[in-house]
């Protein structure tokens, strides 16, 4: 999600559960030496934060599971990793102001600091990311917010930790959308166009097949899904339902071959429509590809094979 969740990209972290037995208690556990802290790689790091995300964490004196324990860690707190061993391919250990911990418990914090508005008439900011949880406020429509910080829910909805208000809110209802200016093309057989970018809003209108329309901003759902919003007015699309439209610079080319034929579309069975001589410049004002793989190049005429022409 943000454009912080779109361009990018937006803020995925894996979280691996304790395994029983492992990590839960303060029982050293022996791993082969080929895994030991003797034979692991170490490499200084910036510092960053993680989460733990097990029951509990032990810490230890060195980055080693047969280490001994200096401190153990509950689920949900915060530390700071200085430095990094990786000990295999799957585990990777990080050294704290009170030892190592494998961080394969862990959770790395991405710092979360962006600004949208609210695009519904209203609001709900909730104490909790859920939707059962208290209502501590009511946001009306284009108020700006700063989000703080993001978390799921069991239903898989991203929240946003407001600023301003010090509760949480639904993303799906808020515009922190990038500004940009391109063409989409309708790919599905009908979709409908949205109030704001979700599945959840209001329709607006109907956009069949193959209509193509200008958009002015993009932005990401709680499900990861791109929405572009049309600069007519009319609403959000769906970019599982479009593609862009590639925008082509037309180029001249010089025919190579002593004669090529122009055809009436970009096939080699398409009809003759006319002829060129080897030396002869048109402009090419489109380009596509044929079955073959061969591309073609459309001028005022015609198409043309690129296998006989190179760019002038």
């Amino acid at each position: 999600m943000k454009l912080k969740r779109m361009a990018a990209g937006m803020l995925a972290a894996l979280t691996i559960i304790a395994t029983p037995g492992v990590i839960q208690s303060a029982q050293a556990v022996s791993v082969p030496a080929s895994t030991s802290a003797s034979s692991a790689s170490s490499a200084s790091i910036k510092a960053y934060n993680v989460k733990v995300t097990a029951y509990s964490l032990n810490v230890r004196q060195s980055a080693s599971a047969k280490a001994k324990i200096t401190a153990v860690l509950k689920k949900g707190n915060t530390v700071t990793i200085t430095d990094e061993k990786k000990v295999n391919s799957t585990t990777t250990w990080g050294k704290t102001s009170k030892g190592w911990i494998n961080l394969n418990y862990t959770q790395k914090i991405t710092k979360v600091n962006y600004t949208g508005k609210i695009n519904v008439p209203s609001l709900n900011v909730r104490k909790n990311a859920d939707n059962t949880s208290k209502v501590v406020k009511v946001l009306k429509q284009n108020t700006k917010v700063t989000i703080i910080d993001e978390k799921k829910d069991s239903r898989n909805i991203v929240w946003g930790k407001v600023k301003e208000a010090n509760g949480w809110i639904n993303l799906d209802f808020i515009q922190t959308a990038k500004t940009i200016k391109v063409k989409v093309q309708v790919t599905a057989a009908k979709t409908t166009t949205r109030q704001f970018a979700s599945i959840s809003a209001k329709t607006v209108t109907t956009l069949k097949k193959g209509a193509v329309v200008d958009v002015v901003a993009a932005q990401k759902d709680s499900r990861d899904v791109t929405w572009a919003k049309l600069a007519n007015g009319k609403g959000w699309i769906s970019m599982e339902d479009a593609k862009k439209v590639d925008t082509f610079k037309s180029y001249k080319v010089k025919v190579t071959s002593d004669s090529l034929t122009i055809r009436q579309s970009p096939n080699i069975n398409a009809k003759a429509v006319g002829w060129l001589k080897k030396g002869a410049v048109v402009t090419v004002t489109a380009a596509q590809k044929d079955s073959r793989g061969v591309t073609w190049g459309k001028t005022s005429k015609g198409w043309i094979s690129f296998k006989y022409c190179k760019k002038a």
